[in-house]
């Protein structure tokens, strides 16, 4: 399923997300968001949270579990950047409207999904720009764990946005051509 970027993630996204492995926590800070690496259960990778200390511009904080991979953290930096710039957050700064937009109970199950969702194509498009992904294809020999490690994510992430980008390894091409000749009736359904 397609989603849907809002007119202010694209802007943000074509003039701040333009190459590979940038800086996110100051890319946080360009929208005026702090983060913050702290000690969260470990089936929590992060929050977006009001920032109580006044210390931010936005009023809001990102907090990242200290204890999970790199490319876990820039992950969740991006998607709670998404739903920071997505869900109104950063249009609509007062507290009543950005409390509720930040709380799982108002919505149903299917517009949290649609939430996370967007939240996560944020995420994507910002680690991983088309342009620089694509560039970036040349110079390597189809290997998505070489890929992964230029844009700062995991492998099964960078596979991922190159099938949604229909960009097609090297190393793909070569298997599908295996597939095909060792199951030339499409018996295995691969």
């Amino acid at each position: 399923m397609r989603t849907t970027l809002t007119a202010d993630a694209r802007n943000f996204l074509e003039r701040e997300c333009v190459r590979e492995n940038q800086d996110m926590v100051k890319l946080a800070g360009k929208l005026g968001l702090l983060v913050e690496f702290v000690d969260l259960p470990p089936d929590l990778s992060g929050r977006l949270v009001r920032d109580y200390s006044a210390g931010t511009k936005s009023g809001f904080k990102i907090e990242v579990n200290k204890y999970q991979t790199y490319t876990r953290q820039r992950y969740t930096i991006a998607h709670e950047m998404g739903h920071f710039v997505m869900d109104g957050v950063a249009m609509n700064r007062a507290d009543e409207h950005a409390e509720m937009s930040m709380r799982r109970e108002p919505f149903t199950g299917q517009e949290y999904e649609a939430r996370e969702r967007r939240a996560d194509r944020f995420a994507a498009e910002c680690l991983m720009p088309k342009t620089a992904v694509s560039e970036c294809m040349t110079g390597f020999r189809g290997r998505a764990c070489d890929l992964a490690r230029v844009f700062g994510v995991s492998e099964s992430a960078m596979r991922w946005r190159l099938r949604e980008l229909g960009l097609v390894l090297q190393s793909e091409m070569i298997s599908r051509s295996l597939r095909r000749t060792s199951d030339p009736y499409g018996l295995l359904g691969l």
